[in-house]
C-alpha cells in the first residue's frame, strides 16, 4: 500500500484498501469501486457513449445493499454524461426515497 499520501485520492484509496484487507470485496463491488475512481478523477466526461453504457451494466449487477448509495451516485452521473437527464433524476429520487431521514 501507499506509504506516503500525496493527495486526497491517494489517501482515500489507502483508507479503502485498509478496510478491504479486513473484509475482501466481491468482484462486482471491485468493479463498482473502479467506476468510483473514474468518477472521482472526473474522467466520466472523457468517456464515449460506447464506453459509458457498460458502466451501467456494472451498476445493474450490484445486489449488495451496502453499496446501494454509491451505485445510485454512479448511475446518475453516467446517465447525465449520456445526456439522459430524466433518468439521472429518477436515480436521484430512488436514492432519496430509500434514505433514512435523520430529522
Amino acid at each position: 500500500l501507499l506509504k506516503k499520501k500525496n493527495n486526497q485520492i491517494e489517501a482515500f484509496v489507502s483508507r479503502r484498501a485498509e478496510k478491504m484487507k479486513k473484509n475482501p470485496p466481491t468482484q462486482e463491488i471491485c468493479r463498482l469501486l473502479s467506476l468510483e475512481l473514474i468518477f472521482l478523477w472526473h474522467a466520466l466526461p472523457t468517456c464515449t457513449e460506447d464506453e459509458l453504457k457498460p458502466f451501467l451494466d456494472v451498476c445493474d449487477m450490484q445486489t449488495d445493499k451496502n453499496v446501494f448509495h454509491l451505485k445510485c451516485l454512479l448511475e446518475g452521473a453516467i446517465y447525465k454524461e449520456l445526456g439522459q437527464d430524466e433518468y439521472a433524476l429518477q436515480v436521484r429520487f430512488i436514492h432519496e426515497e430509500t434514505c433514512i431521514r435523520l430529522f
